[in-house]
């Protein structure tokens, strides 16, 4: 299964420092239920309100048991995305262990993994030139001191 997602702009976009976990629990549930009713859509069928709520609470609570995971909403509608289309496994229809599988094998897919590297080596490097016109801007200011102090002597 290589869909080679690692180099869609697409999925680098989607990690963004807007976390689900760290949302309310609304926000979150909220999210989850809309990105499961795009699955839905996909699949032509009309979900059941109350399979929403019990798909979405039990997917949260599956996602937040995970150690040092923490998806974007965008990148579980990826997930799905993918998932409808078989690239995370078999669809055996909407339910959620078809839908923890393709945000399970999303989640650690080597392409999410190749994006994650990439999208943290370009913040860095943006960190990194920040930090730079940082001390460029605190250079200039020592060396205006300077020369107003050696203008004084």
């Amino acid at each position: 299964m290589s869909s080679n997602i690692e180099n869609n702009e697409y999925v680098v976009a989607a990690l963004s420092p807007n976390k689900l976990l760290k949302a309310d629990e609304q926000t979150r549930l909220k999210a989850l239920a809309l990105a499961i009713t795009e699955v839905y859509k996909f699949r032509g069928q009309q979900p059941n309100a109350e399979d929403l709520v019990d798909m979405a609470k039990s997917l949260c609570r599956k996602i937040s048991q995970q150690e040092g995971i923490d998806p974007t909403i965008e990148e579980i509608r990826i997930a799905f995305e993918y998932g409808v289309t078989g690239e995370y496994g078999e669809y055996y229809g909407i339910n959620y262990v078809t839908l923890w599988n393709w945000v399970k094998n999303y989640l650690w897919s080597q392409d999410r993994l190749d994006a994650l590297d990439r999208y943290h080596r370009t913040h860095q490097k943006l960190q990194t030139t920040n930090l730079h016109a940082e001390k460029s801007e605190s250079q200039k200011a020592a060396e205006r001191i300077a020369t107003l102090n050696s203008n004084i002597e």
